[in-house]
């Protein structure tokens, strides 16, 4: 009975776009940008430096603003026919400066909501 209930709770984990970048501001939120980049849609072409340099650039916005403190899903738009999602988001920063921002996502080829890097 555990192992069926553990089954489930692993089978039916959300891949709605709003979870997918609520998952990404987390994990910005707690300084995991390694797994912050997991949410992007990287091609297979990035090379390792490319990937590296988005994580630096994403720990220098970072720093700037002494990190996230909150945030709140203002907006989302789903075409799930087109694979194409709006989420827009504002952010609260731990300096008490704000910000709104708009992702865009991609649905790959798996069926994975991912944060358009060209929009970044």
């Amino acid at each position: 009975m555990i192992a069926l209930v553990a089954i489930l709770f692993v089978g039916c984990s959300s891949d709605k776009p709003v979870d997918v970048v609520k998952s990404y501001l987390n994990s910005c939120k707690s300084e995991n940008f390694d797994k912050a980049i997991q949410y992007f849609d990287l091609n297979d072409e990035m090379k390792k430096e490319e990937i590296e340099a988005l994580v630096a650039k994403m720990k220098a916005g970072y720093a700037e603003t002494s990190g996230i403190d909150k945030f709140e899903i203002l907006t989302e738009e789903i075409d799930d026919e087109a694979g194409k999602a709006n989420i827009e988001a504002k952010i609260i920063f731990k300096d008490g400066t704000e910000d709104v921002e708009n992702y865009k996502l991609l649905k790959n080829e798996k069926g994975d909501w991912k944060i358009d890097l060209s929009s970044k």
